[in-house]
């Protein structure tokens, strides 16, 4: 159990250290002689610091969810959303992380992206996957962040080329607490809520989430959101 914990709390720590580090990077932007010169630049950062903001907020409820009760439900608060908004939201600040390392494709390709959601939970399912989409590229990072529609629905797809994940891990990835415990995918960090709380976040929605994947060749992560 002190293993355990002491594990928990690194891991937290790290997870926190993310969006801190990418607000200080873009205060530090923002604080450039060239950027103060142009207000343009600047709306960018200041985006940037508030979405990240939101996200430490959302790791900091996910927490305190867990710790206060395992019983306890996720409360939407729904209204109608545009996805596509969203992803490219999502995509924007990822892409400032990851600038010279890789690259976030995206075909957004739906004909239809508004649904009636939890803006807020929605945005941190997709952070999610793109964040473990980034943590295990391996030495390529190439995601690809894809929809489609149909008269059901909204499919969102994030895909890498990454180091993928063994087809007998599949099935418990989105179990709580659960990690992978073999090769690269050990040594990063997490809490093992990410997934669990995707699935719970498309569940709630009445939607469903799935994943395909191969070692060594990347993996594909796919939610399906009602109308």
């Amino acid at each position: 159990m002190s293993e355990l914990k002491n594990d928990f709390i690194n891991n937290v720590t790290h997870e926190f250290k993310t969006p801190i580090s990418t607000i200080a990077f873009a205060v530090a932007n923002i604080e450039n002689e060239q950027t103060i010169r142009q207000p343009e630049h600047i709306l960018q950062f200041t985006k940037v610091i508030r979405d990240e903001n939101k996200r430490l907020n959302s790791q900091v409820e996910r927490v305190l969810q867990t710790a206060l009760s395992e019983s306890k439900a996720l409360q939407l608060k729904k209204e109608p959303v545009n996805l596509h908004a969203v992803l490219n939201t999502v995509a924007d600040a990822f892409e400032m992380k990851i600038e010279g390392r890789g690259v976030i494709h995206r075909k957004l390709n739906a004909a239809r992206a508004e649904i009636n959601g939890d803006e807020f939970h929605l945005t941190n399912a997709v952070s999610n996957l793109i964040d473990n989409a980034v943590k295990y590229a391996g030495d390529t990072l190439d995601i690809t962040l894809s929809t489609e529609s149909s008269e059901a629905g909204l499919v969102i797809r994030v895909a890498d080329k990454g180091i993928g994940i063994g087809k007998e891990h599949l099935p418990l990835i989105f179990d709580k607490f659960y990690r992978v415990p073999q090769g690269n995918i050990h040594n990063v960090k997490g809490f093992g809520l990410g997934l669990s709380y995707v699935k719970e976040v498309v569940e709630k929605h009445n939607g469903r989430v799935q994943a395909s994947s191969k070692p060594g060749q990347g993996s594909i992560f796919s939610m399906f959101l009602p109308f």
